[in-house]
């Protein structure tokens, strides 16, 4: 018994717990509250992307099939039938209205029907060309009136996902999932696979800001802002969260001292998510985080704990 206590010690002793100098205590977690994990990263991941993909399914094959069975039931009027499909009804359901726009770019670019086609960003029908071309076309009306839908769907649990982990940084898991069902099963989310650039730019928009707010990085969240301004005009107003963002970051940074360390938060933060090891503390920002591995380390200000070898 005596030897057995004694190596349940020793190895208990070459575990160091965290010490969190905020709250003041000594590693335990607050009641009610999980031990962090160094796996929590991918366990994050993994959770949050089965939520997405299994809500993107359900969303998805509701509007898939009730599509079908209101376009064979429901009358169509004389003026929806004022389309490009001859006869009609070749053209995918999904694929009409302004959809038949960008289809058209897809097919024959802006000169067919300039001015007017100059409405309608690029993006989108170059991506619904671009993938049709890969796979073989051929590239008429009919079969980019199915890719462009496809496309939709592909950006889609993207979107999804980029929107969890902005609302789970937020307000948390209960919040992040009810954000999702409610986005995905809105009455006009039906518009998510159709030939509209919605699902698309919800991606591209929603990639944008979590790269500057979770990921910290400023080059990505650019070009995915560039890429969704090339998707609608009014992608050029991700330049006002993305310049806050950058200057509240700059600001947590550029306040830290030995006294309080208010600047690493955000770099506690980034490396708990980004790095596995040990537990520790590093600075006097009071959260956890795994022991980087890398040279790049990002040092916090202040007087915490040295990271675990």
């Amino acid at each position: 018994m005596a030897h057995e206590y004694g190596e349940s010690t020793r190895v208990f002793e070459d575990k160091p717990r965290p010490v969190d100098h905020a709250n003041g205590q000594d590693g335990t977690p607050p009641i009610g509250q999980p031990s962090p994990r160094p796996e929590d990263e991918g366990y994050a991941w993994n959770t949050g992307l089965q939520f997405v993909l299994a809500v993107f399914a359900a969303s998805r094959l509701l509007y898939l099939v009730s599509g079908a069975l209101f376009a064979r039931s429901v009358p169509v009027g004389s003026f929806d039938r004022l389309t490009p499909d001859v006869p009609f009804g070749t053209l995918s359901i999904w694929s009409h209205w302004d959809g038949v726009w960008y289809i058209q770019l897809a097919e024959r670019g802006y000169g067919a029907a300039a001015p007017a086609s100059t409405a309608f960003f690029p993006l989108y029908p170059l991506l619904v060309r671009s993938f049709a071309s890969l796979f073989g076309g051929p590239n008429s009306l009919a079969a980019l009136s199915v890719w462009a839908p496809l496309i939709s769907l592909f950006c889609l649990p993207l979107a999804l996902f980029f929107i969890y982990r902005l609302a789970l940084d937020c307000g948390g898991e209960r919040v992040a999932k009810g954000t999702v069902v409610c986005l995905a099963f809105f009455p006009t989310s039906f518009f998510f696979n159709a030939a509209y650039t919605e699902s698309l730019f919800l991606a591209l928009s929603a990639g944008s800001l979590w790269a500057m707010r979770e990921r910290k990085d400023l080059l990505l969240a650019c070009v995915l802002a560039g890429m969704a301004s090339a998707t609608r005009n009014v992608g050029v107003f991700l330049l006002v969260p993305l310049v806050w963002e950058w200057a509240r970051v700059g600001r947590l940074r550029g306040g830290a001292s030995v006294e309080d360390g208010a600047g690493c938060g955000v770099e506690c933060r980034t490396w708990r998510w980004r790095r596995r090891g040990y537990w520790s503390t590093w600075g006097t920002c009071g959260c956890a985080l795994e022991t980087p591995s890398s040279s790049t380390l990002r040092k916090c200000t202040g007087t915490g704990g040295i990271p675990a070898p």
